[in-house]
């Protein structure tokens, strides 16, 4: 997540580039949303909130500019996001979208009015 940059003139590429990067861990995003003893894990937790704070402040961002819906809470925001990339890790697990293009067209065709 690191290596994406957050360059706030080109702000609506960074979702869709963090989505392509992150499809190919749909395994592990998995494993990390359905392994219960995981929640209770004061190390998991703290690194979940260190990965989720850029993508909280691009999405802080991106509401602020209107392209993402501003009566969401930036937390309902990112949940949707990561259930995004879990679907989208399905569906090319499945053959059913390519991966290259499973970031554009899952993110940049998904009603803003939704997100």
């Amino acid at each position: 997540m690191r290596q994406i940059p957050l360059d706030e003139e080109k702000l609506e590429d960074y979702i869709p580039a963090l989505i392509e990067a992150l499809i190919p861990l749909g395994d592990k995003i998995y494993f990390l949303t359905h392994d219960a003893t995981l929640y209770y894990s004061e190390e998991i937790i703290a690194a979940e909130h260190k990965l989720k704070e850029p993508v909280c402040h691009a999405i802080r961002l991106l509401q602020e500019k209107g392209a993402v819906r501003q009566d969401m809470s930036v937390d309902w925001v990112w949940n949707a996001l990561y259930m995004l990339v879990f679907i989208a890790w399905q569906q090319v697990q499945r053959w059913a979208i390519w991966r290259k293009s499973t970031a554009r067209s899952t993110v940049l065709r998904f009603p803003a009015s939704l997100l």
